[in-house]
This record gives structure tokens, sequence and C-alpha cells, in this order.
């Protein structure tokens, strides 16, 4: 916790923290009092970081990719094609990176296979779009459904069928219930 010896010095620090958006000083005393302290400033969060290199991942064109595969197969697959050591065919991390150097490597594209891959980049976005397009139209029919006619087993005029909620009930003059 940072200690100020008399007022004059926590004048000063309430002087600087009005320079700073009101969003950020919980961050800058943190990081004000971590470095009078001779503390190292403060790491991003586990979710700061997760979420940058999604965003970064995002920005690249990148995704990331959670697989279930037989250990020992791809381990076989990934040193048939000298993509990886057989000493660290039981680490992880290499497999990992291995994996990944393969996907790339069948990524790549030859010059005569370039109409395939704009054909199936075509494709892939067309495909996102009507999805998208045929959610975003479920939505709305469902929406107009319920808004075009009362509720099952109601009348037009009885209370719930009024655009009041299923659930909630009508308010009594004196609010006791």
């Amino acid at each position: 916790m940072l200690c100020l010896a008399d007022d004059a010095g926590l004048a000063r620090v309430a002087i600087g923290a009005t320079s700073v958006p009101r969003a950020q000083r919980r961050r800058w005393l943190e990081d004000l009092a971590a470095r009078l302290e001779g503390v190292s400033p403060t790491e991003p969060s586990p979710g700061a970081r997760y979420t940058r290199a999604w965003r970064t991942r995002e920005a690249n064109g990148q995704v990331l990719l959670k697989v279930v595969v037989d250990e020992a197969a791809l381990a076989a697959l990934l040193v048939d094609r000298g993509l990886l050591d057989p000493l660290r065919a039981d680490d992880r991390d290499a497999l990992a990176v291995s994996a990944a150097r393969l996907l790339a490597q069948l990524c790549e594209v030859s010059p005569h296979d370039e109409k395939l891959r704009d054909k199936l980049t075509t494709t892939l976005c067309l495909t996102a779009l009507q999805s998208r397009n045929r959610l975003r139209g479920q939505f709305l029919q469902e929406g107009d459904r319920v808004s075009a006619r009362a509720p099952e087993g109601r009348a037009e005029g009885d209370a719930r069928g009024r655009g009041q909620s299923q659930h909630s009930r009508p308010r009594r003059a004196n609010n006791r219930r």
C-alpha cells in the first residue's frame, strides 16, 4: 500500500489523478504504487492476455483450433513427414508446433490451385452470409409471430394479451398482493 508522509504528498497524487481518465485511474494508481515500492508494474490479467491474442489472430485471419486426435498416430505422421524430431515425439508443445506446420503446408496453394482456392473462399463466404441471414430471418419471423397474435388461451381483451408478458401480473391499485 502507498504511504504518504504528509497531506501535501496526498494532494499531489490527487491532482495528478485528475489528469488520468476516470476509467484508467485504478490501473494508474496501482502502477504508481508499484513504482514507488520498487515492484514491477502489474501485468495484464489472463483474460486481457487471451483477448489480446484473440484479437491479434482475428486481425491476421488466423483461427485457434482445438482438435482431438490419436497422439501416437499424429506423432508417427509428423515424424514420417520430417516435421518432428523423434526424440521430441512425447512433447505436446512440439506436437502442436509440428501439426501447425503440417497444416500450413497443406494450406499453401500452388499457382495451378489458385482457382480452387478462390472458389473455396467464395463458397465459405457465401455459406457464412446465408447462415447469418437465415438466423436473422428466424429471429424476425419469431418476433413477428409473437407480436401478431395474442398468447394461446387468452382472448384479445384479456390483460395479458395487451402487451404484458405472460409472467407478469396486472398491478393492483394499492400495490398489495
